[in-house]
């Protein structure tokens, strides 16, 4: 899929959270909905889909993101540092599984003499949460992508011990106890953080922050 302007990129952005929303909701009725040892399964079947949608909705998010970068073709010297490390990324792969110096050149003079050109961003790059979306993967993650990682820092705690802590122990078999209030808390909590992030996307690409030039980083 193309995402060739900034209205385009906001639509699949509300795309990407609406059916997680509405899914995660639907669950979040069915636990008030029921009682007794019913509710408390479903309770326990909700915080691990909470932290599906969470890893899931932030992977969605940086693609779609991604994706709008690469199809407006920035050029390599105005991309912010984070973005044109995504963009060679590839290209420094390969440099590690050669281990060549002159596969290194290779990559240092394209990036100097072929500064004004576009970047590419095929294949898409792909977003690494390790597979256990922490506060520290995502706080790489954001790095990574030229965003903003205060909105996040309070909420470190939350994601570490009660999203990614739970529901490890949920799927790793153990019984785990979690009761309605605390289950209210961590869907609101979740869908903020979704929210929040889908935010920091919205305010970097509207005035294009993430082509800033390669010397505004070194300053």
């Amino acid at each position: 899929m193309r995402i060739h302007t900034a209205e385009q990129l906001e639509e699949a952005l509300d795309s990407e959270l609406a059916w997680r929303r509405k899914e995660l909701t639907d669950v979040h009725s069915s636990v008030h909905g029921n009682v007794g040892s019913t509710q408390s399964m479903l309770i326990r079947a909700g915080v691990a889909l909470l932290y599906a949608h969470w890893e899931g909705g932030i992977k969605g998010l940086c693609a779609h993101y991604l994706t709008f970068i690469g199809t407006s073709r920035p050029k390599y010297n105005t991309l912010a540092a984070p973005l044109l490390a995504i963009a060679l990324h590839k290209d420094f792969r390969k440099h590690w599984e050669a281990r060549s110096l002159e596969y290194t050149l290779e990559i240092i003079n394209r990036v100097r003499d072929g500064a004004g050109s576009r970047a590419k961003f095929v294949p898409l790059p792909t977003i690494d949460t390790k597979s256990n979306l922490t506060s520290s993967v995502l706080r790489e993650v954001v790095i990574s992508l030229w965003l903003n990682y205060a909105p996040f820092l309070l909420r470190e705690k939350f994601i570490d011990e009660s999203l990614v802590g739970q529901r490890n122990a949920i799927a790793h078999g153990e019984y785990l106890a979690v009761d309605i209030s605390k289950y209210d808390s961590m869907h609101s909590s979740v869908l903020s953080l979704l929210d929040d992030f889908r935010t920091q996307i919205s305010n970097i690409v509207a005035p294009k922050k993430f082509s800033v030039g390669l010397q505004d980083q070194s300053a």
